[in-house]
């Protein structure tokens, strides 16, 4: 199988999680829908629709992700996905990750009460290094352990506009990381937030929140908010014999955004955030006293701080530029070590369209990163100082073959980094719309993904395994671990997509995407050449060693269905089927970290009395790798408004079952159970 990311892969701590079978069977949910659904469309002439986009809206609505420029999403020559603002207020999500989990081909694993696993299309894990995200077009992606801290990145959801998810290869843009799909956060304008906004809530698990906002004008050119959020999540239940969680979370968040129109041809944006933390857990490490490993529980601090800006200025309707800097600094204390980095960024792109028949955009960017590692423990031995820069220049051309039916995409990204040097990633899309309920479309692209900072570090050494030998008291311990490379190659991608969306009526629509990936260069690791070190005494060290010896193949489809059965309901149903085969053989000791199938279901409805009622089904094929069993995840919400500006919810997570695990051990973390869950929010606005 395949090797996905070989810096946990020897001598990990295999944890045994309790064999979970779900409980709640379609039968029952099909049941459960029917009895709320009935009432609602019996009464579908008396009440209000719900406040939301009509499919047909849904289906028009404008998207950027793909060519960095506003387009149909219906007519978009990629396997897209749009989470909406409404999509994550009724889905009782209080975090970006759960927001994630109804979206095709994106597996989302919870780890412990403070950390998830993300990725799309597989290579699943706590930084999985195939994905970008994006906030507000910031990148979001450390190039350290190459990953997303997905608990630095606890937005005010409410602010929030929508989240376009790109499943598949986005690098002709978005560059080297954006391999197997693009997570792009936009969030709402200042003028779509002026006033007041408060949410208190408390609950089993979310033990205490609260939010504040505020916007208002500065003229008749300018509008700013500034906002405030707390959390604080209560541990969550053991899954090994003997151990206490202790994985509970504490944040604070506080920010804000200024949209200045500077006139008639230019715009500005700023925004800043700064967040800060605690957050704990179990921490597994090798010991050189018996029984050579032991379980610490940690206290860990965060903080993390940044700023944008982005001048936009319209020269006409066939010329435009766009201008953007932006920089943060983290401070993140792992349970081995702290972490400090810093990240600089400059874009500039240009719209042009020479010709009716074609639409041009190019950039250049640069982007630095530089690093501070501190260990804490002999686990870890890296480099005290990093630094990774890439440069970077993109072109592509958006032909018009046919008006309004068929159109072809073609591009490529250019970029340097002083890792592997040059690396080019080109693309090609074509989308045919026969008619305004039909689109197909089809692509073929390359990728890549440059080693990770401690990947490329030849001092690393993540130590697993102490190996004692009690019959030969002279043999000093053998330390196992895992040793950095500096002369790793960039893991190469090349991506074979096509898919079909159709709109058969303004009630139902369907989209299907399926995908043949071919993987070059991937991370495996080899036995390296033992040696003696004397720190802190005497002991042998057996490294394994970074390469890129694998190769492989993935395949799958990702098939989505709409329906509005009535003006006040909506369903939503996704399925995702992923599997993976091996081209060459390696060492892998990690692979099916991603599920083979996965079936989420939605279902939204605006009862009597100001009544909404939501309801979630998520199911999880198995994870072998971790003895994990498949599971089913119910989630519901009830909502009601005494006030056209008050809101009072409930809501139930993880309902259908006791407790489950998503995921197994990564480094060091020891993973914890996902419990039921139950909270309740109030919300209101007010001028």
């Amino acid at each position: 199988m395949l090797k996905v990311n070989p810096l946990s892969s020897l001598g990990r701590v295999l944890l045994r999680a309790r064999k979970i079978k779900p409980i709640l069977s379609g039968g029952v949910v099909a049941a459960l829908i029917f009895l709320i659904a009935a009432p609602a469309h019996a009464q579908r002439g008396g009440q209000d629709s719900l406040e939301r986009m009509t499919l047909l809206e849904l289906l028009d609505m404008k998207i950027t992700s793909v060519s960095k420029k506003e387009e149909r999403s219906f007519r978009t020559p990629a396997a897209v996905f749009v989470v909406t603002n409404e999509d994550i207020r009724r889905s009782g999500a209080r975090n970006l990750p759960d927001a994630l989990r109804l979206v095709p081909g994106v597996q989302v694993a919870q780890i412990d009460a403070n950390k998830w696993a993300v990725s799309i299309r597989g290579f699943n894990h706590r930084f999985a290094n195939k994905l970008l995200v994006l906030i507000d077009g910031r990148s979001v992606y450390t190039p350290i352990f190459s990953g997303v801290y997905w608990g630095l990145q606890d937005l005010l959801l409410e602010d929030i506009e929508r989240i376009e998810v790109i499943r598949g290869p986005g690098a002709t843009l978005w560059g080297s990381n954006a391999v197997n799909g693009v997570i792009n956060i936009i969030t709402k304008h200042s003028k779509d937030t002026q006033g007041g906004y408060a949410e208190l809530g408390a609950g089993t698990i979310e033990q205490g929140f609260g939010s504040a906002r505020h916007g208002a004008r500065l003229g008749d050119n300018a509008a700013y908010r500034v906002y405030t959020k707390l959390s604080n999540r209560g541990d969550f239940d053991a899954m090994v014999p003997g151990a206490t969680p202790d994985d509970h979370w504490w944040n604070t968040r506080a920010g804000f955004r200024l949209d200045w129109g500077a006139s008639k041809k230019d715009n500005v944006m700023a925004q800043g955030d700064f967040t800060g933390g605690v957050y704990g857990g179990n921490t597994v490490t090798p010991s050189f006293q018996a029984p050579y490993s032991r379980i610490l529980t940690t206290r860990n601090d965060f903080m993390s701080g940044n700023g944008l800006v982005r001048w936009n200025r319209r020269f006409s309707d066939k010329s435009s530029t766009n201008l953007q800097f932006y920089f943060d600094r983290t401070s993140f204390e792992e349970p081995v070590g702290q972490l400090v980095w810093s990240s600089f960024d400059v874009e500039f792109q240009h719209q042009w369209t020479p010709t009716p028949r074609h639409g041009v955009s190019w950039g250049l960017g640069s982007r630095s990163t530089f690093a501070d590692l501190t260990p804490f423990f002999e686990t870890l031995t890296i480099s005290p100082e990093a630094s990774y820069r890439v440069f970077s220049g993109w072109v592509q051309d958006q032909i018009t073959i046919s008006e309004e039916r068929l159109a072809l995409t073609v591009g490529s990204k250019f970029e340097h980094n002083e890792y592997t040097g040059a690396e080019i990633q080109p693309g090609i899309r074509l989308a045919w719309t026969p008619d305004d309920k039909n689109t197909v479309w089809g692509a073929v692209s390359r990728a890549v993904h440059p080693p990770s900072m401690a990947e490329n570090d030849p001092q690393l050494f993540i130590g697993q395994q102490i190996i004692v030998d009690p019959t030969n008291p002279m043999m000093p311990p053998v330390f196992a671990g895992v040793a950095g490379n500096g002369n790793l190659k960039a893991e190469a991608l090349l991506a074979f997509e096509a898919g079909y969306r159709v709109n058969p009526s303004r009630y139902v629509s369907f989209d299907v995407a399926g995908f043949a990936n071919r993987y070059r260069d991937l991370r495996s690791v080899v036995p390296g050449q033992p040696y003696m070190t004397f720190t802190p005494f005497p002991h042998l060290r057996a490294p394994v060693l970074l390469e890129n010896d694998l190769n492989g193949e993935t395949y799958g489809v990702e098939i989505t269905a709409h329906a509005d059965p009535s003006p006040r309901a909506r369903l939503t149903f996704t399925y995702s089927y992923l599997t993976v085969r091996a081209t060459t053989t390696g060492i892998d000791m990690e692979s099916n970290r991603q599920p083979d199938h996965q079936f989420g279901a939605r279902a939204s409805f605006d009862l009597p009395k100001s009544l909404r009622f939501d309801s979630s089904l998520y199911y999880v094929d198995e994870l072998p790798i971790y003895s994990l069993d498949n599971y089913a995840r119910f989630d519901c919400r009830l909502a009601w408004s005494p006030a056209e500006r008050v809101e009072l919810s409930i809501t139930g997570q993880n309902l259908g079952q006791g407790q489950h695990g998503e995921f197994g051990t990564i480094f060091w973390e020891l993973p914890t159970a996902v419990p039921r869950s139950v909270y309740g929010a109030l919300t209101f606005r007010f001028d």
